[in-house]
């Protein structure tokens, strides 16, 4: 019942880093010791996972809090505390805790996916869009940079806090950039905000859809699959290339995330099949 939440555990724990450390100018969070949590936890993880209208960034922070109330030594989990200032929220803290050597720890956490679209700009940092272009990774990194993390040491935070001793902060941002099928997708690195060792996919306008990587099967996966390979079921229809083509040609004007798999259903490669022209076709 919760092999698909472990996997993301797993997923979480062993993942890159998406972002470079001195792209955010503070530390971020590498691997995680693999946890343990109990059924109970798993359900209320899998609940999140499971709602009708899925927000995966509360889906990735339930991981990292599951991870974190699992780790030994750790204590005083807390999530999502607001810093107010005469009645005024200047922002929240993901995640605050007190790590095993007895430090204060304050935790920024987000899970991002991004096209490389090259033409965006003459910068290739500002290249980067979410799916449906309302998300862009340097706005977004220079967000945690300035504002986020270091909150918790600004004095209206030291006060409504009262910790009265310091605090480090840290990011873990994990997830994965796509790029254009015609570039080294694998290879590539064009910019100085991502980590260089950064999970990868490619992408393609519908129109490109022939071109995609090779694999025994593929798969269309829904918002909760972007972090691990659904395992193989009824509910999970296999797709050849043309059968793939013809699905997404039915009325589907949006990003959509595919998986190539192998005959054993191991993932070989994924990544996102866009309308013609994207991004122009996703912000209408």
């Amino acid at each position: 019942m919760f092999d698909q939440v472990k996997q993301d555990l797993q997923w979480l724990a062993n993942s890159p880093a998406l972002v470079a450390e001195k792209a955010l100018g503070f530390p971020t969070v590498g691997t995680l010791d693999e946890v343990n949590p109990s059924d109970a936890d798993l359900a209320r993880a899998l609940e999140t996972r499971q709602a009708k209208h899925l927000r995966l960034g509360i889906y990735f922070e339930d991981l990292v809090e599951l991870s974190l109330r699992c780790r030994p030594g750790v204590s005083n989990v807390r999530r999502g505390i607001a810093i107010r200032e005469n009645k005024r929220t200047l922002g929240e803290l993901d995640f605050l805790f007190r790590n095993d050597r007895g430090q204060q720890e304050h935790w920024e956490v987000a899970v991002k996916f991004y096209l490389y679209h090259q033409e965006q700009d003459p910068n290739p940092n500002r290249c980067f869009l979410g799916p449906r272009t309302v998300d862009r990774m340097d706005r977004k990194v220079h967000r945690m940079r300035d504002h986020q993390l270091p909150l918790p040491l600004t004095p209206p935070a030291m006060e409504c806090l009262g910790l009265g001793g310091p605090i480090q902060s840290k990011a873990l941002v994990r997830g994965r950039l796509f790029y254009p099928l015609e570039m080294d997708w694998q290879e590539c690195h064009v910019d100085t905000i991502s980590a260089p060792d950064h999970l990868r996919g490619w992408w393609t306008p519908l129109s490109s859809l022939a071109q995609i990587p090779s694999a025994e099967h593929y798969l269309i996966v829904r918002k909760c699959d972007w972090l691990t390979c659904p395992p193989a079921s009824p509910h999970h229809r296999l797709h050849t290339l043309d059968s793939l083509k013809l699905q997404l040609c039915i009325g589907r004007l949006h990003p959509v995330q595919v998986i190539g798999v192998d005959a054993d259903h191991r993932e070989l490669h994924r990544g996102f099949v866009v309308p013609d022209p994207w991004p122009q076709a996703a912000e209408r």
